[in-house]
């Protein structure tokens, strides 16, 4: 028994990560808009490849008054060179509610690492985003900072980063608004098994000048190992903003299988 176990632990593994997803699905949960990025999911932890890369389809649908239809497409680029890494990441959503299509959000992301002296690393970041549902016509982010692999282990590897970025926002019914926000994170990657990864990732972001003023962001998601260029997957993301601007909600979350093809 152990052995037919073994042999085909594969589609066991691929059969928990489809009930987890039923399950989840099944739990009520609504699909928002927030746009949480879990770099960990992106980044390589083996230097045999100097390029790799993905590019990742995901989908949601919910009912309550209409019919909600949704469609991400996901890009990703990374090159490791000796000690440093280069890392994009991109996304754009398509939305459909009753007989209505339109685009609602997207983001490009570029990442800069260079470990200098490990376990600690340098990182430096810029960010160009829009969210029609949360009235943002632009957020511009640019930063640094340094990121510290405190556990480093073949089953799990935990990091905490700490930055500072200049956040630069333009919202469709307020003043243009810039700071200058502390940006820390925790992130957890846990393999599961062979095929099945865990990625975690949360960041606190307080103004500098204002430390009531501070957003939460977390993101954790599930990827299994389909093949050798298929990767499936779903990820959880909840966004809390303590000052919201005037009529965007303060508590965001979205539920999202995905299908990634990598390269």
């Amino acid at each position: 028994m152990i052995g037919i176990m073994g042999k085909y632990r594969h589609v066991t593994q691929l059969c928990c990560l489809c009930c987890i997803l039923a399950g989840l699905l099944m739990s009520g949960l609504q699909p928002a808009y927030s746009q949480v990025l879990n770099v960990e999911e992106m980044r390589t932890f083996q230097d045999s490849l100097p390029w790799e890369g993905s590019l990742g389809l995901k989908g949601e649908m919910s009912k309550s008054d209409e019919l909600f239809l949704n469609t991400t497409v996901t890009s990703h680029v990374q090159h490791l060179r000796k000690q440093k890494q280069f890392l994009y990441l991109g996304e754009f959503n398509l939305n459909r509610t009753g007989d209505s299509t339109f685009s609602e959000n997207g983001y490009l992301h570029l990442r800069f690492v260079s470990h200098v002296k490990r376990p600690l690393a340098f990182e430096s970041f810029t960010q160009i985003q829009y969210n029609k549902a949360l009235q943002i016509k632009q957020r511009f982010l640019l930063g640094c900072g340094v990121r510290w692999h405190i556990v480093k282990g073949k089953k799990a590897k935990i990091y905490l980063g700490f930055a500072a970025m200049f956040d630069d926002e333009i919202y469709q019914q307020t003043p243009r608004e810039q700071y200058i926000r502390n940006s820390d994170y925790i992130s957890l990657v846990l393999s599961l098994g062979k095929n099945l990864v865990f990625t975690s990732i949360t960041y606190y972001q307080p103004v500098f000048r204002d430390m009531a003023d501070y957003r939460l962001l977390t993101s954790n998601g599930l990827s299994f190992h389909a093949g050798k260029h298929i990767n499936l997957g779903i990820t959880y993301c909840l966004t809390y903003d303590s000052q919201p601007p005037a009529g965007v909600v303060s508590t965001v979350y979205s539920l999202k299988p995905e299908l990634l093809f990598t390269f």
